[in-house]
């Protein structure tokens, strides 16, 4: 019966081990966050205004 070899490390770089490896994931997903936070295109004062009223 053939066996099928098991890939070494298929993950990301950020899952080091020790100490430092949750604080290497959290800034990983702090920088991620920012970027995607930038990438928002968030609505003016405006319609907000505008969509408030209409819900109300």
């Amino acid at each position: 019966m053939a066996t099928k070899p098991i890939a070494a490390n298929s993950g990301s770089q950020s899952e080091t081990k020790g100490p430092a490896g949750w604080l290497t994931a959290a800034k990983e997903y702090l920088d991620d966050l920012k970027a995607e936070m930038r990438r928002v295109t968030w609505p003016t004062r405006k319609q907000v205004q505008a969509t408030t009223a209409v819900v109300i």
